[in-house]
């Protein structure tokens, strides 16, 4: 397949060049890392080959308008106020709605406290 038929086959698919079809799903799998914050900025670049890692930090920056530490950290702020969310859903007036081990032993303590 010559490159121009490649081209325009990309094109059609996705309604890009090959290029910039590259560079939308670098940045996408890219933010998903991000977003998981298990690796590194560094590893996250070198996954998406980004070398070197300013040069990756720069270009994630001007393609989305957030440097990658911003969204990693939006992402935790998230995680950590679903947790917040969930954890009162559970847990009122020093009660637990939850049927589980915990949910026993916080039963088993508040009655032992009770008749003390």
């Amino acid at each position: 397949m010559s490159r121009t038929a490649f081209a325009n086959h990309v094109k059609q698919k996705t309604g890009y060049s090959p290029g910039r079809h590259l560079t939308q799903w670098r940045t996408h799998k890219t933010t998903k890392l991000l977003r998981a914050g298990q690796a590194s900025i560094a590893r996250i670049a070198e996954a998406v080959n980004y070398q070197p890692e300013i040069a990756f930090r720069k270009a994630y920056r001007a393609l989305t308008g957030n440097p990658p530490g911003k969204v990693r950290r939006e992402a935790r702020y998230i995680f950590r106020t679903f947790l917040r969310s969930l954890k009162a859903l559970f847990f009122r007036h020093n009660s637990l709605y939850l049927i589980g081990p915990w949910s026993v032993e916080r039963e088993l303590l508040s009655k032992t406290t009770e008749h003390s």
